[in-house]
């Protein structure tokens, strides 16, 4: 789908606005270029297009870099929540297959394509669900001194914690882009997570590295039961967010802002730093308080819903304390 000529002058307007330079191009709220990038322009989703059953919102993006980020980043997101509706076919495809031999070793399987002849003892694994056929052609690495026993097959989808938060701040930081524009990059939470995800393009990360660049917002997402929302609503359909406060008065003391995305049968939280007030007194303070709740996240701490609007975040009048007392 060909991007909206008028969504991307207003961008470059807001652009302007908010760094006070014109932008020729496309100023990237990842890397914050001015440049097209090697495949130009795109609608890219904001949560991973292979979710099965997500918000489809899309905002204009750098075709490489939203490209890098689905090829490197987002696969672990994308098969933890669609795990449960794959085919056997799919769950296999996407998973670390291991032999399991009669004196329950654990050997290594390898999926190979019909043609090929590896040397090694070669197994057909049926599909165990109602559609019967075969699921996958494996060969086992392990030379087998008689004759090549009956094996069982385990499999593993691989989901990498550091991946998932990646992935997960990844989609945070665009919807915030998405609903206050340039006004996010600019600010110190928003380019506190920017740069972080603009390095792991620049530097061409992926799952071996990934913990160097997200390790320190571990546990900054969780899947939860309740959240206000009704039915498929979510922080894109609905433009509301959490607003997480360490004392109980309003606005008092914000330290973070956690957006909401339904994924499939899951509802994740996604709680990012944040701070109210003037940034330059106030975000060191909200950094620190926002790290210790990623570091005890039983510590006492006041959300309150709210709404984003045009004139800004719309804090609602109820509010709930969790969390354990003292703390």
């Amino acid at each position: 789908m060909a991007i909206d000529e008028n969504k991307l002058s207003l961008m470059k307007e807001d652009a302007t606005r908010v760094f006070g330079r014109p932008v020729e191009h496309f100023l990237c709220p990842i890397l914050l270029k001015d440049e097209l990038g090697s495949l130009g322009l795109m609608n890219g989703h904001i949560l991973p297009q292979a979710v099965k059953k997500a918000s489809r919102r899309t905002i204009i993006q750098r075709g490489d870099v939203d490209s890098y980020f689905g090829a490197k980043l987002e696969t672990h997101l994308i098969n933890l929540v669609n795990a449960p509706d794959y085919t056997w076919r799919e769950f296999c495809q996407r998973s670390q297959i291991k032999a399991v031999s009669p004196d329950e070793r654990k050997l290594e399987a390898r999926d190979f394509a019909g043609g090929s002849n590896p040397p090694f003892a070669q197994f057909q694994i049926p599909n165990p669900g109602n559609d019967g056929g075969v699921i996958a052609n494996v060969f086992v690495k392990e030379n087998f001194p008689g004759p090549v026993p009956k094996m069982d097959f385990e499999f593993t989808i691989m989901a990498s914690d550091s991946l998932l938060v990646g992935a997960f701040l990844k989609a945070a930081h665009l919807t915030m882009f998405y609903m206050f524009g340039y006004s996010w990059i600019n600010s110190c939470p928003g380019d506190l997570i920017r740069r972080k995800l603009a390095d792991f393009v620049i530097h061409e990360a992926d799952h071996t590295t990934a913990p160097k660049y997200f390790n320190e917002f571990r546990n900054c997402f969780k899947f939860i039961k309740t959240t206000g929302f009704e039915g498929d609503e979510d922080t894109l359909t609905t433009n509301r967010v959490i607003i997480h406060c360490a004392s109980a008065e309003v606005p008092g003391d914000v330290f973070g802002i956690s957006c909401i995305f339904k994924l499939n049968d899951m509802t994740s939280a996604v709680m990012i730093p944040y701070c109210s007030g003037p940034e330059h007194l106030n975000f060191g303070h909200a950094l620190s308080r926002y790290k210790s709740q990623l570091a005890y996240p039983d510590t006492s701490q006041t959300i309150h819903v709210a709404d984003v609007t045009k004139n800004g975040l719309e804090i609602l009048p109820v509010a709930m304390r969790i969390g354990k007392p003292g703390e």
